[in-house]
């Protein structure tokens, strides 16, 4: 009887534990929405091409992020933007808000939608930073924040017959 006893308090004291532990451990362990990092590059092409005088241009951006990192198995991606805007060397047309669509490797798509475009111009380069949000599809609800660093265009040619594209590389997260 009293093995009975001890058989019975051991599998209610193990019943308690796993009930009290369930409670304890989320019932579905992941990651957090977003967390992408993709390290990449850029290239915007000008038609008209660039001069020192500003004019309404087609810009289209084309970006390949071919390194990324995320929980959802996203290692590399693709985006593409065509806007017309005023622009010129000095500008380079990429001021205005714009929605960009990004396909990965992996079938997911995200829809980013900037808001605001900075362009901090050095000597050699310009550093443009974008942030924004993903309205539609992986990382729905996440900041975007967007980092490349473009050549800047050659002075002889934005004096002549123009420049026809510029690129550099760059940083794009979700989190």
């Amino acid at each position: 009887m009293l093995a009975g006893i001890r058989s019975r308090t051991f599998g209610t004291t193990l019943a308690l534990t796993l009930a009290v532990s369930g409670l304890l451990v989320p019932t579905s362990a992941h990651a957090a929405v977003g967390d992408l990092v993709c390290q990449g590059t850029q290239k915007t092409t000008f038609d008209p091409p660039l001069t020192n005088t500003t004019r309404n241009t087609k810009v289209k951006v084309r970006e390949t992020w071919s390194t990324c990192t995320n929980p959802v198995g996203i290692t590399s991606g693709r985006g593409a933007l065509e806007v017309t805007v005023p622009s010129s060397c000095q500008s380079l047309g990429l001021g205005p808000e714009s929605t960009i669509e990004y396909k990965w490797n992996n079938g997911l798509k995200s829809t980013v939608h900037w808001t605001t475009v900075s362009v901090t111009r050095l000597t050699a380069t310009s550093v443009v930073t974008k942030t924004g949000s993903v309205t539609d599809g992986y990382g729905k609800n996440d900041s975007a924040i967007e980092t490349i660093t473009l050549v800047n265009p050659d002075p002889l040619a934005c004096a002549g017959s123009g420049v026809s594209s510029v690129e550099g590389a760059g940083t794009l997260t979700f989190q």
